[in-house]
């Protein structure tokens, strides 16, 4: 993997067909549909991991990543790739569910706690830091299932509205962060 790169993009998310529409998911299902939009494909890096896809955007490297460690350790493929990279974690951009915020809304931070979200407690403790952008997309949360049994379960049919314009709103915000400051960021997403 060459080390000239700008910028990393992290979804994350569960490998496995199982897992893959899930809530938990959201990250993987917005790389997979920035993937798309640029017709390239993910190849699996052992070395790193993860499954990776690299464009080139506004003249920009960029790495979309969906780390295959599971989420609870997904800080170890992330932590490889920055190393490597010798990349500033103000070029990183994680992207992932959140069961605290209602399904549908998206919610944009350069820097912060993991939020009880296991994915990003791992990130947070291999870089030794919590100074990275993160995309949190909203997964709601019924206070009557167990958070793990939740987030691991399937969108409902009737929920997929919702979810299938958040991922591209996401993916598109994914494109911007490559464009703009996360002041811009911030003020354009969160609402």
């Amino acid at each position: 993997m060459a080390s000239s790169l700008d910028y990393l993009i992290v979804g994350l998310g569960n490998p496995g067909a199982q897992y893959s529409h899930t809530r938990h998911n959201l990250g993987f299902m917005v790389m997979d549909r920035c993937a798309a939009k640029r017709r390239i494909r993910f190849r699996r890096n052992g070395r790193f991991l993860s499954s990776s896809a690299r464009i080139n955007f506004r003249s920009q490297a960029v790495l979309f990543v969906k780390p295959e460690t599971f989420m609870n350790r997904s800080g170890m493929a992330v932590s490889k790739l920055i190393k490597e990279n010798k990349l500033s974690l103000s070029r990183l951009l994680v992207v992932c569910d959140d069961f605290n915020l209602p399904l549908g809304k998206m919610r944009i931070r350069e820097q912060g706690s993991d939020g009880g979200h296991n994915g990003l407690a791992s990130i947070i403790d291999e870089v030794g830091s919590n100074a990275f952008s993160r995309l949190r997309m909203g997964v709601g949360l019924q206070r009557n299932i167990e958070t793990a049994d939740y987030v691991l379960s399937p969108f409902l049919s009737e929920e997929m509205f919702d979810v299938d314009e958040m991922v591209e709103r996401s993916c598109q915000a994914v494109f911007d962060f490559i464009i703009h400051d996360i002041t811009w960021m911030m003020n354009h997403y969160n609402s």
